[in-house]
């Protein structure tokens, strides 16, 4: 991203500093909003950088100071900071980017102005990463309909427009209802020409992008709208968490003042949150509260969202609150919020008739069935299980659900109620929950009394596999989550039966049921031997490229020096790990793997084998 934009998020007012501020710098406009709690602490957010936010800061009298990282699809951006003194509603300071120190102004800005969110996505981004699906989010601000700001980040791949960057202009031709986006990376200049579509509720057009030596690029993408925010709900909306840290450091109950009175989330209720509170304030001395970047702010739909990119009105941002344990004094986390799609207890939000967090309305934990039953599972394949965000096999960007393998004509079945959303010739969406949706695709005769808001129960058949396996999803918009973190006791023991048999070529650098998503190539991992008598103490892995299944190793003693290394081969559908000419019989399961090697010939059982454990 451009340092400019950055740096004009830096700056800030202090007394008082809530409310929105704006700086130019160059020729770009920045605009950021604060919010403070009582002991002076400072959140804020970056209404037009989608990946630049606010980690921390403070307000003193008339002295500021502000902390900031961020990330861009090309990596991490080095964290920069502020400091500044306010006089009225002007705020003086300087912005410390990489050693170098630049002057900016903000004044305080009095108009309200609209935020406007967006997920594009090109299919088939190059030639060189055919597999990959490249996304761009971008964040316009604009005041009565005018482009003030705005800014754009990529994922997965660099090659679409580029990494991100600033929006430098947003245009529409009033005779063909065009719109124009142009945006400014390092040494990148992109165009993105698009038209709406408004019984789809989306927008598709093309893009092209040349750099500072010539060379360009193009092709064509489609998106839609996440979401939007109104500025003059910010202060209100950040209010919830102000509120929340105050209450709990002074033990007050004002805390739920941040609830609506029906207030619902996987079965907690108002009631619950006061009864957690009361007893934090008896069994805990010194209660603090931490709240992290805000990453999400959005304050209402419009109508015009796609349910592929759809975020309902909500603020993300972790919460941490810790305390000195009266029985114990010791210091330890009493409570922590990760903000996730299924994890939602402070995260979504009305703002009429009040602002306030509503939760998602369900009435207990988010529990899954299988989407099949148990005896229809094909157990002759080795896979038997693909599971979620491994690299490969046709996603390079990473595999966004889980694929189970199927005996053909077998009835596929919700594995959670819900309403249907989405359907097509071989896919249903089925959203269970406020913004939560269940995918299952490569599907054949779908139920012909299946249409589109037909209520189904869990368990419902809804088709048999169109291929030899169905792929099975968690999505809020474009954000998938790994559903097999979420079965019932009962499909748990179902899973874990076919979790043992399950085995993929991947399986040696991605064992896990939810693997990370966001990686880099080449990608290191760790087997550490739980007792390396005779065998390496630890076993490197390198995943070269997510576009093949090489991967070279290394073996490290107990000192952690290396004295072997070369090319690792995985046969998957016999258990067959072999280090050049040392021979293996491996089986993993989890982050658990049994190996046996051998240089005088192959084992042909896992007796006597040493357990490794996944590190990554």
């Amino acid at each position: 991203m451009l340092f400019p934009l950055l740096l004009l998020t830096f700056l800030q007012s202090t007394a008082p500093i809530d409310g929105t501020w704006r700086a130019t710098v160059g020729s770009h406009d920045a605009v950021i909003a604060l919010k403070s709690c009582a002991d002076g602490e400072l959140i804020g957010i970056l209404p037009a950088e989608p990946t630049i936010s606010i980690t921390g800061g403070t307000v003193s009298g008339s002295n500021v100071t502000l902390y900031f990282s961020g990330e861009d699809g090309g990596g991490s951006i080095g964290d920069f900071s502020f400091t500044g003194v306010l006089s009225g509603d002007v705020l003086d300071g300087q912005g410390l980017v990489d050693g170098s120190l630049l002057d900016v102004t903000f004044n305080r800005v009095t108009a309200n102005y609209e935020v406007q969110f967006m997920e594009v996505v090109d299919p088939d981004v190059s030639p060189i990463y055919p597999e990959v699906n490249a996304t761009l989010l971008f964040n316009i601000v604009t005041y009565a309909g005018n482009f003030i700001s705005g800014g754009f980040v990529g994922f997965h791949t660099c090659e679409f427009i580029a990494c991100g960057g600033m929006i430098d202009s947003v245009s529409t031709d009033r005779t063909t209802g065009e719109h124009t986006i142009i945006t400014t990376s390092s040494g990148v200049d992109g165009e993105l020409r698009a038209t709406w579509d408004g019984v789809e509720k989306t927008f598709s057009g093309t893009w092209t992008s040349i750099n500072s030596s010539g060379y360009s690029a193009g092709g064509e993408f489609f998106g839609s709208q996440q979401g939007m925010a109104y500025s003059h709900s910010f202060d209100e909306v950040m209010g919830l968490l102000t509120t929340f840290s105050d209450g709990v450091e002074d033990e007050t109950l004002s805390a739920s003042d941040i609830f609506d009175t029906s207030y619902l989330n996987d079965g907690i209720t108002l009631a619950d949150w006061n009864a957690r509170f009361s007893s934090w304030f008896s069994n805990y001395d010194n209660l603090q509260v931490a709240l992290g970047s805000i990453t999400t702010l959005i304050t209402h739909n419009t109508g015009d969202e796609n349910l592929w990119t759809r975020r309902l009105p909500q603020i993300e941002t972790t919460v941490v609150v810790t305390g000195l344990n009266l029985s114990t004094g010791v210091t330890e986390i009493v409570y922590q919020f990760n903000p996730t799609a299924i994890n939602t207890e402070l995260s979504l939000i009305t703002t009429s008739p009040a602002v306030k967090f509503i939760g998602n309305g369900a009435s207990s934990e988010f529990e899954l069935e299988l989407p099949l039953d148990y005896s229809s599972a094909a157990v002759t394949p080795s896979n038997l299980i693909w599971p979620y965000a491994v690299h490969g096999g046709g996603h390079a960007e990473g595999h966004p659900g889980v694929d189970i393998w199927m005996i053909p004509n077998h009835s596929v079945k919700a594995a959670d109620a819900g309403v249907i959303v989405m359907l097509d010739t071989n896919m249903l969406l089925i959203e269970c929950r406020a913004g939560l949706m269940l995918q299952y695709e490569h599907l054949k005769d779908i139920d012909a009394a299946l249409v589109l808001g037909s209520t189904v129960v869990t368990g419902q058949h809804l088709a048999v596999p169109e291929v030899d396996h169905i792929h099975f999803g968690v999505r809020h918009g474009m954000v998938t989550e790994p559903p097999l973190e979420h079965f019932s006791a009962a499909a748990q023991v179902d899973f874990d039966a076919l979790w043992a048999l399950a085995a993929w070529p991947q399986e040696i650098s991605e064992p896990l049921t939810s693997n990370k998503y966001h990686i880099t190539f080449p990608h290191v991992i760790e087997w550490v031997n739980n007792d390396p008598t005779g065998l390496p103490a630890v076993i490197e892995l390198t995943d070269l490229s997510p576009f093949d299944y090489v991967h070279t190793y290394r073996f490290l003693d107990t000192t952690g020096v290396a004295y072997a290394s070369g090319t690792a081969e995985y046969d998957h559908d016999s258990g067959w790990l072999d280090f050049d000419a040392q021979l293996g019989l491996s089986s993993i399961v989890g982050d658990e793997m049994q190996l046996v090697l051998s240089t005088s010939g192959r084992p042909t059982s896992l007796s006597g084998a040493s357990v490794f454990s996944f590190v990554e």
